[in-house]
């Protein structure tokens, strides 16, 4: 068997150079969780509280930002480094396919309701 050098490389996960920039979506919804006292600013950066910090209700709240429709790229790299938080498509799976929906996303899915 040969390999070429590529299927020697770990698999790395997708990590989409754009969008870097905030989006009017982000700012919009960032600042409705803030508002609502799910997440508060530090500086450059953001802390999720809502739920005492649930990396996975994190996920879930990025995913319906940056992903409503299921089909969008999710700037994981800016989000982990924005949060100072790791392995965010982990934890957006692990939200998504809990067997039962969680009790908290109603407390996230009330800032969408525009």
């Amino acid at each position: 068997l040969e390999f070429n050098q590529e299927q020697l490389q770990p698999k790395q996960r997708q990590v989409t150079s754009k969008p870097q920039q905030e989006t009017e979506r982000e700012k919009k919804y960032f600042a409705k969780a803030i508002q609502a006292g799910l997440m508060g600013k530090d500086g450059n950066s953001y802390i999720w509280l809502h739920n005492n910090g649930l990396k996975a209700s994190l996920g879930y709240f990025i995913n319906r930002v940056f992903n409503p429709n299921g089909t969008a790229q999710i700037p994981y790299q800016r989000m982990e480094n924005l949060f100072n938080v790791s392995r965010l498509d982990t934890a957006i799976d692990q939200a998504l396919t809990a067997k039962k929906p969680q009790k908290w996303r109603k407390e996230i899915d009330t800032l969408f309701d525009d």
